[in-house]
């Protein structure tokens, strides 16, 4: 397994990516990938350096990752258990009876124009956070999952502002992170368990 820094290429051989969010939750741990075309300087910074901010919200099963990092707009990214070939799919039951001081998340920055790494940081969440996100994704394991209505569902989240701002209001939990990437003494979190 390669160790990625910045300035390497994210994928080897891939050389461009669509703008955008995604979060990813495998085997392998939780990423979070930001693609922008030609990020600028203060992009870089927050997201290497500045508070991190995390609301988790849930639509039809799905868990939409919303991210803020500095003074950056809102991000948001969607998941679901059944997107990764079954190798990858993680255990979440499994990993909420063993994590006891939250997950983990390696943000990355990249730009879309040429796939070069730009900003690397590592994120603790805080454990009530990674609790929350753990048991939505332990729901998601049960019931058939259907490709379609994902993609309807994802597509009528995904677009416009105002989505973003309806699913912080209704988000599940939100948690911020100090600078160094570890909860700070002011980090909170906020919401009740999914039920």
């Amino acid at each position: 397994m390669r160790r990625l820094r910045v300035g390497d290429q994210l994928y080897e051989g891939v050389a461009g990516f669509e703008e955008g969010t995604h979060y990813n939750y495998t085997l392998a741990g939780h990423t979070l990938i930001i693609s922008i075309k030609n990020p600028l300087p203060e992009h870089i910074t927050a997201v290497s350096g500045g508070e991190a901010v995390f609301g988790l919200a849930t639509r039809d099963r799905t868990a939409f990752v919303l991210c803020r990092f500095g003074n950056l707009p809102w991000r948001i990214a969607h998941y679901n258990w059944w997107i990764n070939p079954p190798v990858l799919r993680p255990d979440p039951w499994g990993d909420l009876e063993t994590v006891d001081s939250g997950v983990y998340v390696t943000v990355t920055l990249v730009d879309a124009a040429d796939g070069i790494v730009k900003a690397l940081r590592l994120v603790r969440l805080a454990n009530e956070f990674s609790r929350m996100f753990l048991l939505t994704v332990e729901t998601q394991t049960k019931p058939s999952f259907d490709p379609w209505r994902y993609l309807e569902v994802v597509e009528s989240v995904i677009h416009g502002d105002p989505e973003i701002a309806a699913l912080l209001r209704q988000a599940v939990c939100v948690c911020t992170c100090d600078e160094a990437g570890d909860l700070s003494p002011k980090g909170r979190v906020a919401g009740s368990m999914p039920s």
